[in-house]
């Protein structure tokens, strides 16, 4: 009983600093005249992600994908905020579903480099 009760204080302890220590990205997205720009945005696998779209466009606009598990309005003229939790490798197609043929992107997990992770800690977009 009391070595059951030592390993759950154990691993109680390990998880905040575990989400202390997680990476974090920003990534800038802007979306004008129906289009996201960049449409095609490479992440490490297993990083939190900040997305902060900034809808440019006169119109409302909804961001949407499935494959990320993500719905969000995006209003017009102003920056949103969405926040993806660590992902494994993979592509996760986006979409705006108000203007779908055009208002498109994906992210694309892959294994983490050296180089990628550099460019976007200097505040690059993509790698």
């Amino acid at each position: 009983m009391k070595r059951r009760l030592v390993q759950c204080c154990l691993i109680l302890c390990c998880i905040p600093v575990y989400s202390v220590f997680s990476a974090e990205i920003h990534i800038h997205i802007v979306l004008e005249n129906h289009l996201f720009k960049p449409s095609k945005i490479l992440i490490p696998k297993h990083t939190k992600v900040i997305l902060d779209i900034q809808n440019n466009d006169p119109d409302y606009e909804k961001f949407s994908s499935f494959g990320l598990n993500r719905e969000k309005v995006l209003l017009p003229q102003r920056i949103t905020r969405i926040y993806l939790s660590p992902l494994p490798k993979g592509r996760y197609v986006f979409t705006g579903d108000f203007h779908p043929a055009s208002a498109r992107g994906v992210v694309i997990v892959g294994e983490p480099q050296i180089n990628c992770l550099d460019k976007l800690q200097e505040g690059n977009d993509v790698c």
